[in-house]
């Protein structure tokens, strides 16, 4: 064996340990972490008495999904981790079963939702910035319903992709449907599958990504607009207050208009409390965008180093064992972002554990 080959094999055992300690150890970790987190706004966006704006619904229901996500990814960690080897894991039906059609195609079906729910949650709040009002309005409930639906009809071939058996050394195996045969239908199904995967990466994501980015455009011409409306009136006041008589003269009484800018509970003022309320939520949902975007794009590039290096090699075990974690914190990062700029979801916070 050359140096060359010897290195080679070094990485790829190197890789392998980062496997194991990744899948036994960081990624259980992440979900239980997510998991609780999660939990947490599912508890704070219940109450409907002080968090009554319609974005909290989509946020309940965004926490209501990644708890759904990280529990069942949890369970199948855990689970592995209980038996000593994969010979021993391999000999069981119903774990098999819950592999493929619970981890691999439930979870995707859910992932593919949370994405169409965010494009759905940022198309709203860019609506909100440019004063859009749709003519018809759509109850929440069947805009849920309808994102539930897609998601489901999407994912639906990858349900028909499995195929459980037993193999004649006792274990159970997943037969992939498209791998078997060369059969028109199931050519048809292979090219369905393909598509399946671009709509989830990177066709949702770069939706996602253009939605994000108009958002943030549509909120540096509302900010400008905000700024230039903030400093011409207090030119005008500063105006007013050095010749009062010549306002008085154009319109009316100065001291009521004064009155009106500073008082707490004025259009101005109120304008005002609106427009950072809408700034701090912007910033908060472009984030999650962010965050989202690129774990989405993270499995494209694992799919691009399996196409090219191949399963068992250093690259892809690195490679996907990386995306996996940037994966499972994308699901577990929201809290931090709603603790940091949302002020209502802070107090109703401290209150839970006060």
């Amino acid at each position: 064996m050359n140096s060359s080959q010897q290195f080679n094999s070094t990485s790829l055992e190197l890789a392998r340990s980062f496997k194991l300690v990744t899948n036994q150890f960081v990624l259980p970790f992440i979900c239980f972490v997510g998991f609780s987190t999660n939990l947490i706004n599912v508890r704070i966006f219940v109450d409907r008495k002080s968090l009554a704006s319609s974005i909290y619904n989509y946020f309940m229901i965004h926490s209501v999904n990644e708890c759904v996500y990280l529990l069942l990814t949890l369970v199948y960690f855990l689970s592995k981790k209980a038996y000593e080897n994969e010979l021993e894991f391999n000999s069981f039906y119903w774990l098999k079963f819950y592999e493929f059609y619970i981890l691999h195609w439930f979870t995707s079906m859910l992932a593919i939702f949370m994405l169409l729910l965010e494009i759905g949650i940022s198309l709203k709040r860019l609506f909100i910035i440019v004063n859009f009002r749709p003519k018809v309005s759509l109850n929440f409930w069947l805009v849920i319903s309808m994102l539930f639906a897609i998601s489901f009809v999407i994912s639906l071939p990858l349900f028909f992709n499995f195929s459980i058996e037993a193999s004649e050394a006792g274990t159970v195996r997943c037969v992939y449907q498209i791998a078997e045969t060369t059969s028109k239908y199931n050519r048809q199904l292979r090219y369905i599958i393909y598509l399946i995967t671009l709509v989830r990466a990177p066709i949702l994501p770069i939706a996602l990504l253009l939605v994000s980015i108009m958002i943030i455009v549509c909120m540096k011409r509302r900010a400008l607009k905000h700024w230039r409306l903030n400093n011409r009136q207090l030119s005008e006041t500063d105006h007013n207050r050095r010749d009062p008589t010549a306002f008085n003269r154009r319109s009316g009484s100065t001291t009521a208009t004064i009155g009106l800018l500073f008082d707490s509970n004025g259009f101005f003022a109120r304008e005002s409390r609106f427009f950072h309320a809408l700034v701090r939520v912007t910033k908060m949902l472009v984030l999650i965008n962010c965050i989202t975007i690129v774990s989405n794009f993270s499995i494209l590039i694992v799919s691009i180093v399996r196409f090219k290096f191949g399963r068992e090699t250093t690259e892809f075990i690195i490679v996907s064992n990386i995306s996996n974690i940037l994966l499972y914190l994308s699901h577990s990062f929201d809290i931090f972002f709603y603790l940091t700029y949302d002020k209502l979801y802070r107090l109703k916070f401290r209150a839970l554990f006060a």
